[in-house]
């Protein structure tokens, strides 16, 4: 029998794995079963580490994204080699989202593993799930992006093509650094 590589582990002996991929002689695991039951699944990534996954997501960006109401813009986004940052400024929402609309139909989890972030009072950065590529004034997101490290979001009820975008409020002291998205 071969060797079996898990990324990040954090501890051995009960071999906690954060969500990263499984390598079995270097081929990429799809599911780990215990008998009959599923007891680790691969996630789909949509983001990570700087990979914006554009066969699947059609790349991360601000561009085709419209603010409705409080007559706030959406402004251009900081994407670095190794994570995505969102901060908003004054009248401006700081938006980025993905270009293709992706089916949730099979996923029942959304999540997002945030480095760092900053919250004034009042708003915040959000991840949100829409069927059109419009942030609106007034409306919170799916998930408030609160905590360092992972986050969850249940999707269970949303099937069909769907566009997600993390964004800030209009506020400089409202930023989030991601560095990965994804979907199980």
């Amino acid at each position: 029998m071969g060797t079996i590589k898990i990324g990040s582990a954090s501890n051995r002996k009960g071999v906690t794995v954060e969500p990263d991929e499984i390598l079995y002689n270097g081929n990429k695991v799809s599911k780990i079963m215990k008998g009959n039951v599923e007891v680790w699944k691969n996630p789909e990534f949509i983001y990570k580490l700087g990979n914006e996954y554009t066969n699947i997501t059609g790349g991360w960006l601000s561009s085709g994204y419209t603010a409705s109401g409080g007559g706030y813009s959406i402004m251009t986004q900081t994407k670095n080699s190794n994570n995505m940052y969102i901060y908003g400024a004054s009248g401006k929402v700081g938006l980025l989202g993905i270009q293709k609309a992706i089916d949730l139909t099979k996923y029942s989890k959304l999540y997002i593993y945030i480095k760092d972030y900053t919250i004034s009072s009042g708003y915040g950065a959000y991840l949100n799930i829409k069927n059109e590529k419009t942030w609106v004034n007034g409306e919170n997101g799916l998930l408030h992006l609160t905590s360092f490290g992972v986050m969850e979001a249940d999707i269970s009820n949303y099937n069909g093509l769907y566009y997600i975008f993390v964004y800030a409020h209009n506020n400089a002291n409202r930023t989030a650094t991601i560095e990965k998205i994804w979907l199980e």
